[in-house]
């Protein structure tokens, strides 16, 4: 039995090989064409690290659904070079051989091979699709929205958007998939397909990586690299950046499932404000709507029960004032229930059925409803005009619930394909109408949109994803992390989670507690959860107190956190970065799951298990210091680190100078004026220096504007000097300082300087035994510590 099955393999190879013998080529200078019985392979080198590879097969019509690419190829020198066996591109470090036995590809990258092709794609179950090969060790990473661990080598992977309530981690499919890999061998692969799919890593053949869709174009791009910011930055060009938020979504905000009345959430918000957290938005769950005769809630009126609700508009100025935004949640899902349904379905806004009819998913959890054709422009005008009435009463934020769409029956048709082949673009494609109507309607206004599901390029459209119902539970609390950091590496910087928990489990003050710690470090702190109050004014005093001195520090962070966001904005680097990240050829860091890079010069490593009193910590090579203590650390092996639950383990690099803001209430308070500038010593005889943004924090397009500052502090650490300048460059905005005062601070001090030179004026530091000169400034310096203080200004 063996043997027929080996000889129907090899039969079936054989007559794989002859459909895809080479029979001719053209080339004009860049791009490649190859023609086969099968159809025509299209080779185009894009960009000096990447190349896109498209196979049309012969009678097809595919249709590009995807809107995901908005770069440009770039005009290269390509050089081809012809043999008996095979055809070679060069161009920079790229080259690329085709054999032409089958036309199998391979892949190489400054002398290394990146992947390789057997075949230009194949037919399976229904399914096309295309197959690469896998290295020895190689591991995988990315395919956007995963509970699983970064490397994701072994496991098979539907391409789907789905949600699952209560998940933790193990759970592979959830709210948002994207067709982009990374590999170990420093290359990305991007499939633009947005169509049904799976994506085999090696589970059915674990030499083999397999991409299978029900239909579609055959696009993919490789993209190569010597370091893991070049592959970003490339595939970021590719696909798009995340415009700049506004500052205040950088702040605390107040959600849970949610508030039921305007007398709820004004009590909640003083309750907040009596007890000292900062607090910068609310966020009105789907209560607004009122609830409809079956005790379900009438989604798709679009307007506020006004016996919970009397007068919003007052409502939401009243929080404004305070420096409180209001964030109101949206769906597209329109009851039968709803006034709204007849018009919607009369006007032909509704997905409908194979006759053209509205259709009306019967098992919604809800009751039975129609879905908006999200990509018909008609569906799109109406429900932006919902949109708009709820802007011009204030509303500063926005919530996309159910954007997969939760509820997406196979039959269901839109005006541009059937629900299987557009589902992974319908929340692509709300963020989308949204953000272009705010382009059109608010040009000059920053756009915050919540939406748990997208596609490749969302996050060109300001979304901002959070990881959907995730249980309440400690195993929740651990896929938070590769799940934000798969994301990440997948182009999309701000995905984030429901701070607590949300779904089932217990109030645990511990699992709380740690959960609150790690979002200080996350791209949004926004607390959230069903059943159990999410709010920290419901825990115990001492929880209270941790969870309001690391929101405390998340304000304080400011500075650094938004010179972050602008980073992300024109590079395209994540706020949140995997520890390989900076090591790439180190192999054993595609493991590590549970300790992440803030940045460049920040690492964290949350306390993800119970009781933990002992977390084990690589740190990447270096000195690190310890952000609590000061201590001093060598890197480049694990390190055992005591644990206590009042405080998370954060590292930050030698050498490193961290901007920080003084603690404020609001960021609408938020000053930069007056900062503290804090420098943790590197090397001696080195200089190290930092770029801070700043902008009014509001005004879309400020850079391109000139409507910005750059703030530079230079640090050259000396043998018996320190030399600190500043110096400011950018243009002008409203609230832009005259001037600055700063207080500086250094930490992981073992040999303190003579002297510390800030903008030509010299602070002497102490000696025992050694008088300073009549009139001189002095710094303040604790030995024991290691700390050294000076106030100063500018």
């Amino acid at each position: 039995m063996r043997y027929l099955f080996f000889c129907f393999a090899v039969f079936a190879m054989h007559l794989s090989s002859a459909q895809f013998a080479y029979q001719s080529h053209s080339f004009d200078g860049q791009n490649l064409k190859v023609e086969c019985s099968a159809g025509v392979l299209d080779i185009m080198p894009f960009t000096a690290m990447m190349v896109k590879c498209t196979f049309r097969p012969a009678g097809s019509e595919a249709r590009q659904l995807s809107n995901a690419v908005i770069g440009e190829a770039a005009s290269l020198k390509v050089k081809l070079h012809e043999a008996a066996d095979k055809l070679t591109l060069r161009w920079g470090k790229f080259k690329l051989e085709l054999e032409k036995e089958h036309l199998g590809l391979r892949y190489f990258y400054d002398g290394r091979l990146l992947t390789e092709t057997d075949s230009p794609y194949f037919e399976k179950d229904g399914n096309i699709g295309l197959r690469f090969g896998l290295q020895a060790g190689e591991k995988i990473m990315g395919a956007g929205f995963r509970a699983l661990p970064m490397n994701r080598r072994g496991e098979r992977l539907n391409l789907y958007n789905e949600p699952h309530y209560g998940y933790g981690m193990g759970s592979p499919d959830l709210n948002f998939s994207i067709p982009y890999v990374q590999s170990s061998r420093l290359y990305g692969l991007f499939v633009d397909n947005p169509q049904k799919g799976y994506l085999d890593i090696g589970k059915s053949d674990s030499s083999r990586m397999e991409w299978g869709f029900i239909g579609g174009e055959l696009s993919y791009y490789v993209i190569a690299g010597e370091r893991w910011p070049q592959v970003m930055e490339s595939y970021s060009r590719l696909t798009g950046t995340q415009p700049l938020p506004p500052r205040w979504a950088f702040g605390n905000f107040l959600s849970r499932f949610g508030y039921k009345s305007a007398k709820e959430a004004r009590h909640m918000i003083d309750t907040m404000k009596q007890l000292y957290f900062p607090l910068d938005a609310i966020v009105i769950d789907l209560y607004w709507f009122g609830k409809g005769v079956h005790d379900s809630f009438y989604m798709g009126n679009f307007e506020w029960d006004r016996e919970a609700w009397p007068d919003p508009a007052a409502m939401i100025a009243g929080f404004r004032k305070e420096g409180v935004k209001t964030v109101l949640i949206m769906e597209p899902f329109i009851m039968k229930e709803s006034k709204n349904f007849s018009y919607c379905a009369a006007k032909g806004l509704l997905a409908s059925d194979a006759h053209g009819d509205p259709y009306v998913i019967e098992d919604f959890w809800f009751g039975p409803t129609g879905l908006l054709d999200i990509f018909k422009p008609e569906a799109q005008e109406w429900f932006w005009k919902q949109y708009e009435k709820q802007k011009k009463l204030g509303v500063a934020g926005w919530w996309g619930d159910l954007g997969e769409p939760e509820k997406h029956p196979s039959e269901v048709r839109h005006v541009n394909g059937t629900a299987d082949e557009v589902h992974n673009l319908y929340g692509h494609w709300w963020s989308k109408m949204l953000f272009e109507k705010y382009a059109e309607n608010y040009p000059d206004e920053r756009l915050f949109h919540l939406n748990r599901s997208g596609f490749a390029g969302s996050q060109r459209y300001a979304v901002f994803p959070w990881s959907g119902d995730v249980s309440r539970s400690w195993s929740g609390l651990k896929a938070q992390l590769p799940v934000m950091l798969g994301m990440a590496m997948c182009g999309i910087p701000y995905m984030h989670s429901d701070l607590g928990g949300f779904a089932m489990g217990r109030k645990d003050e511990e699992l709380y507690t740690r959960w609150m710690q790690m979002g200080t470090f996350n791209p949004i702190y926004r607390p959230h959860g069903s059943g159990i109050p999410s709010e920290p004014v419901f825990f115990s005093e001492e929880t209270k107190q941790i969870t309001r001195k690391y929101i405390n520090l998340r304000y304080r962070f400011l500075p650094y956190n938004y010179t972050l966001a602008r980073e992300a904005e024109s590079k395209g680097l994540p706020l949140m970065r995997p520890l390989f990240f900076d090591e790439p050829d180190n192999e054993a860091l595609y493991d590590i799951n549970d300790t992440y890079l803030w940045g460049e010069q920040i690492l964290v490593a949350p306390v993800v298990d119970s009781g933990q009193g002992i977390r084990s910590i690589y740190l990447p090579k270096g000195t690190w210091i310890n952000f609590h203590t000061d201590e001093r650390i060598e890197g480049g092996r694990w390190v055992d680190v005591p644990v206590y639950i009042y405080d998370m383990p954060i590292y930050v690099r030698a050498g490193s100078i961290l901007p920080m803001a003084l603690p404020v209430n609001s960021m609408d308070d938020y000053r930069s004026e007056t900062l503290e500038i804090r420098f943790y010593p590197g090397e001696a005889d080195s200089t190290y220096s930092y770029v801070m943004y700043d902008d009014d924090g509001k005004s879309k397009d400020a850079y391109k504007k000139g409507a910005y500052e750059l703030l530079t502090i230079r640090v050259h650490q000396g043998q018996e000097s320190w030399e600190i300048s500043s110096s400011r460059g950018g243009g002008n905005f409203e609230g832009r300082p005259e001037e600055r005062r700063f207080m500086l601070s250094f930490h992981g001090v073992r040999e303190a300087p003579e002297k510390i030179v800030f903008d030509g004026t010299e602070y002497w530091v102490p000696r025992p035994g050694k008088k300073l000169k009549k009139g001189a400034k002095q710094a303040n310096y604790n030995p024991g510590s290691g700390r050294i203080f000076i106030r100063t200004s500018r």
